[in-house]
């Protein structure tokens, strides 16, 4: 039918101009061609154009132009369209809930909303944007390439700056502690040697700056005990890791939704 068609098509652009000063002998053989072509779409359907393009028939389709462009609308909103879209709405909320804090320096506004909303509007669009060929894909390469890895920053970077304080946290504690103990091994040789020649007095004031040094160290080991230790501190950097790569997998997993749904 391919072959037929083509062999059609050709005929007509070929026929379209006259020969001849007769406008209607024109109009018509040009209405037999289209005919034609009707039919062998239709594969000889009875229906023809003559009868479709009575003056009757072209307003009942002029009233009903509305309704077929609702139809047309309303035909591209099929089941997966909607999953797609409640998929690629929840990503986009809660990559706009994650960009916030990086916006808003300590404050969520109004302002604050409107910049995370409108950047993860523009990567959508660029995510969806057709250019053509030429200098304007390659512009349009660029940008996307641009708003992908502005994204990324902005997404990871809150997540990022928690857990590397949380991180810094646990090793300073860490770190005094070590250092503390350290200094009360240092003492308790002293005390030992003081005893040996029996200097009670340097003997005292040992004992005491060792016991204020050990209650140093049991206030630190309880706030260690809430925050974690240095084998926490490694499991709290996989974390921030895997927390950091499932943002990135939803940013891709919204550019291929948007990519197909969407053609700007």
């Amino acid at each position: 039918m391919n072959e037929d068609l083509e062999k059609q098509a050709e005929k007509i652009r070929k026929g379209f101009v006259s020969v001849t000063e007769d406008e209607d002998e024109v109009s018509l053989s040009f209405l037999d061609e289209i005919n034609q072509l009707v039919r062998i779409v239709l594969k000889d359907d009875p229906i023809d154009v003559y009868t479709l393009l009575t003056p009757a028939e072209l307003e009942r389709w002029r009233k009903a132009k509305f309704k077929r462009q609702v139809n047309k609308i309303l035909s591209k909103f099929s089941f997966q369209f909607i999953s797609y879209f409640i998929l690629l709405s929840t990503i986009t909320g809660f990559l706009v809930s994650e960009a916030l804090p990086f916006y808003g320096e300590g404050e969520i506004t109004a302002k604050t909303w409107l910049q995370a909303i409108l950047t993860e509007v523009c990567f959508i669009f660029l995510s969806g944007y057709r250019a053509d060929p030429g200098i304007q894909k390659w512009f349009v390469g660029i940008l996307r390439a641009s708003i992908f890895a502005l994204m990324l920053f902005v997404i990871t970077s809150e997540i990022t700056l928690k857990g590397t304080r949380d991180i810094d946290q646990i090793d300073n504690l860490a770190d005094r502690i070590a250092r503390l103990e350290k200094q009360i091994d240092s003492i308790n040789k002293e005390i030992d040697y003081y005893k040996s020649i029996d200097w009670k007095w340097r003997m005292t004031q040992g004992i005491k700056k060792r016991d204020e040094l050990e209650k140093q160290v049991q206030e630190l080991k309880e706030k260690q005990s809430e925050s974690g230790t240095r084998e926490v501190s490694k499991l709290l950097q996989y974390k921030i890791y895997g927390k950091a790569a499932f943002r990135v997998i939803l940013l891709m997993i919204s550019v291929l939704i948007t990519r197909r749904l969407f053609k700007f």
